[in-house]
């Protein structure tokens, strides 16, 4: 853990304590908008210290395990959330196994399908593909939104880069995601052209 890190520890404990303290206070003066703002403010700095810290997240190994269940739980958790915005979310059925860390994996996923939930218009499609190719799961997460520019594609893993300053976020999901696939042997890139929409490649190992 490098001394950012370790600071961010340090952080994360009084954030906790004053966002206790916030909601008793919201609880004992519900009508106080200034309390309420306080306490907004404070989740999104916990939220960013979280964030930070899962750039240093551990990765366990595991036995081979259903990408199906993943993938089940992605899509319980953002189906209301791209029908809401009458986004069309496809995930492809799999029977295969993965190797490497599940929690992590779903991360990496969690974070892929919202980004792409969030850049995309209205109507647009957010699917997700597995293909099984000798020793390696290939899932791909694509969308029909607006594309990363060219000179945006370098950068679009570091830590803080972000394609819209104005979109809620620290700019480090993708960052968090890349060293989660690493950690377990894979690969995450940014794949096609980038003309139309967006494909992110997230290759891991199979059995």
């Amino acid at each position: 853990m490098n001394d950012a890190q370790k600071l961010a520890h340090e952080i994360q404990s009084p954030l906790t304590s004053l966002e206790v303290q916030l909601r008793t206070l919201i609880e004992e003066s519900p009508a106080s908008t200034a309390i309420e703002n306080c306490l907004h403010e404070v989740e999104a700095l916990k939220s960013l210290v979280t964030r930070f810290l899962e750039l240093d997240m551990p990765v366990a190994p595991h036995d081979p395990w259903p990408l199906s269940a993943v993938l089940a739980r992605i899509e319980r958790r953002f189906r209301p959330i791209a029908e809401t915005r009458r986004i069309r979310l496809e995930i492809d059925p799999t029977e295969a196994e993965a190797r490497g860390d599940p929690l992590a994996t779903e991360r990496i996923l969690a974070n892929l399908v919202d980004n792409a939930i969030k850049f995309s218009q209205e109507g647009g499609l957010v699917r997700v593909l597995v293909q099984h190719e000798d020793s390696h799961l290939h899932i791909k997460v694509s969308d029909e939104g607006r594309g990363i520019p060219s000179e945006a594609r370098e950068r679009i893993f570091e830590p803080f880069f972000r394609l819209d300053r104005e979109a809620p976020g620290a700019g480090l999901g993708l960052a968090i995601s890349k060293r989660l696939a690493e950690a377990q042997n894979g690969t995450l890139q940014l794949d096609g052209t980038g003309k139309v929409g967006v494909c992110f490649l997230l290759t891991l190992k199979s059995p």
